[in-house]
């Protein structure tokens, strides 16, 4: 059994590498602390894939488990065996994300649900398994470079996401326009976009869109969605543009992180850089517990930096405002001072 469950594990793990090389590609990221679970989702999803065409075609179940018999009747078994049995894996598997509630009657809704979600994210996998070498393939031609900031746009966010990334860039003196997304590209991420919405039970916005720059002559293409913003052109520029959106990006406009649990420090910060902009600092103690807070969430590194990024802005504004207010105060005791 211990032996199992290490094959198990390591077979999610780098399923989970590959799935989330196919998805953040395109569509961004999942929340941290399921990674795992949406790896295994989608291996066993697939694997449900290659059961149903075993059904017909039992050789293909020795490809699903090499050490199986030559026996065909044997093969059809174990194929309708696991046709029958992983669906109901993936409807438990789902029940175990974070934002789902653990109850029984979840965990039950979504064992009746599996087979649903087997064949859309089964499918929706291949698809993107298929489609991410073809899009490498290309970029490596071109020697572009992709760079990912991964960012959180609330669904009733996403215009107000675009505006603010194009009124960074046009500060900066790249202007941007806006060109058609390939429609394979847009159907793929407004599947995995109402899937993620069921999943982890948060609004998604499906909309998709591709902002264009010339920065000192090379072409630079932003992907902006609900899940991240995606920069692609030669490493260089691809380097820059990340330098300058990662500066510069207000935290009141995105989130950037997925966790619930990091999204509250995140709020937290916003009403700290309200009260900052209202000229008032922010209080050391209370930035001091949201660094706290922050140690004890378990994001990945991209995102705490992301999001431990904003703290640093807080403390370093809250500081130079308490600066202000010290040289105002002494120049207002020296001239309150009595002439000799």
């Amino acid at each position: 059994m211990p032996l199992f469950r290490l094959v198990m594990l390591a077979i999610a793990k780098t399923f989970s590498k590959l799935f989330s090389v196919a998805t953040v590609t395109f569509f961004g990221r999942a929340p941290t602390r399921d990674d795992d679970k949406l790896g295994m989702v989608g291996v066993l999803s697939l694997v449900w894939l290659g059961a149903l065409v075993a059904v017909a075609v039992p050789t293909v179940a020795e490809t699903l488990i090499p050490f199986l018999p030559d026996d065909e009747t044997l093969l059809r078994g174990v194929a309708i065996a696991l046709a029958v049995l992983l669906p109901p894996a993936v409807g438990i598997t789902i029940s175990r994300v974070q934002n789902q509630p653990d109850t029984r009657r979840n965990m039950l809704v979504h064992v009746a649900l599996g087979y649903a979600y087997a064949t859309v994210i089964g499918l929706l996998t291949l698809a993107l398994v298929l489609v991410v070498p073809v899009v490498k393939a290309s970029e490596l031609a071109r020697r572009y470079d992709l760079q990912h900031l991964a960012v959180m746009v609330p669904p009733d966010r996403h215009d107000d996401f675009r505006a603010h990334v194009t009124e960074v860039m046009s500060r900066h003196g790249h202007a941007l326009h806006e060109e058609p997304q390939p429609a394979p590209v847009r159907g793929l991420f407004k599947g995995l976009a109402h899937t993620e919405s069921r999943i982890f039970r948060r609004g998604i916005d499906v909309q998709m869109r591709r902002l264009v720059a010339d920065i000192d002559g090379e072409r630079c293409q932003l992907t902006l969605h609900a899940t991240d913003l995606s920069i692609l052109a030669p490493r260089e520029t691809a380097s820059r543009a990340f330098a300058l959106l990662a500066d510069e990006l207000d935290p009141r406009v995105v989130y950037f992180s997925w966790d619930d649990a990091s999204q509250r420090v995140e709020r937290a910060v916003c009403r700290c850089l309200d009260e900052i902009d209202a000229g008032r600092p922010c209080a050391r103690e209370d930035v001091e517990s949201l660094v706290e807070e922050l140690r004890g969430v378990g994001l990945e590194p991209p995102e705490w930096n992301a999001v431990r990024r904003q703290l640093y802005r807080v403390e370093c504004a809250s500081e130079r405002l308490r600066a202000q207010g010290a040289t105002a105060e002494g120049e207002t005791s020296k001239e309150a001072e009595p002439q000799r």
